[in-house]
């Protein structure tokens, strides 16, 4: 069965030069067409605060790949099972998860985003992110093990406290992202974690 190459977010950053894309609130196919003829190189589909639905997921991640820009989803919270498989099944390149505070909840992104034997994502090779069964079952399951991009969201004080622990559970791409104001509150203890995460 004939299927068309997808870009990946890990390409974006192994490219050599310094990707460029935003985040979309706003439930429309339109702007993000808008945002690839403009140059974006990924864009990050928010489901967090806004209305915006799995099934309008699938047509914008469609209208991404028509315009050539990687799609990334940010889903509500990590316990929701349901949004993160349907993100990945329609072709999300990757995630973000916001609200980790704590390594029991990043474990728990692992086991919704990756397949096993890292994680436990439910597994069904016939979907849109397989080309609805266009490629070998076994190759599918490697290859998004390997290429969905999986970035934790980190807010709050107990999640800056925890950066060193979090850094440690398996599975997970090595980016943090925090909040600025979460950075802003707690600036000194979060210059003592970033130290050991870094080393």
């Amino acid at each position: 069965m004939r299927h068309i190459e997808r870009n990946d977010f890990h390409s974006l950053l192994e490219s050599g030069r310094r990707p460029v894309g935003t985040i979309l609130q706003i439930p429309s196919e339109e702007l993000v067409e808008i945002l690839g003829y403009a140059g974006m190189d990924y864009i990050v589909l928010a489901m967090e605060h806004c209305p915006m639905s799995s099934a309008k997921i699938v047509s914008m991640i469609r209208a991404a790949e028509a315009v050539g820009i990687v799609p990334l989803v940010r889903v509500p919270y990590v316990e929701d099972e349901d949004s993160i498989k349907k993100a990945l099944d329609a072709g999300a390149a990757g995630l973000f998860i916001p609200n980790i505070s704590t390594p029991e909840q990043a474990r728990l992104a692992v086991q919704y985003a990756r397949f096993t034997p890292i994680g436990n994502r439910g597994a069904c090779p016939y979907t849109r992110a397989n080309w609805f069964g266009g490629d070998d079952v076994t190759s599918f399951y490697e290859r998004s093990n390997k290429r969905t991009f999986i970035a934790l969201l980190v807010e709050g004080s107990e999640g800056i406290e925890n950066l060193p622990e979090l850094a440690k559970v398996e599975g997970m791409d090595d980016h943090f992202f925090i909040s600025l104001i979460s950075v802003l509150r707690h600036l000194p203890s979060l210059c003592q974690q970033i130290k050991p995460c870094a080393g």
